[in-house]
């Protein structure tokens, strides 16, 4: 049985990432959610850009924030 990710997760509107994946993958692997209506997606790093493998698909909803290491 295959259910549509929307319907696991009812009413998410925003969603907080924290990007800890190495530097040698393709990047985080967001795919899945792009299909949650309305759904705004922000990921966060230390020291270097976030890499959002399909950052494409959000457009718009997809905000990538770099934090400077104290």
């Amino acid at each position: 049985m295959t259910m549509p990710v929307h319907k696991l997760f009812p009413g998410l509107r925003r969603l907080h990432v924290f990007d800890n994946t190495s530097p040698y993958t393709g990047g985080l692997d967001l795919g899945i959610l792009h299909g949650i209506p309305g759904l705004r997606v922000e990921v966060e790093r230390v020291g270097t850009r976030p890499h959002v493998a399909d950052a494409k698909r959000f457009g718009d909803r997809l905000t990538t924030t770099v934090m400077l290491p104290e």
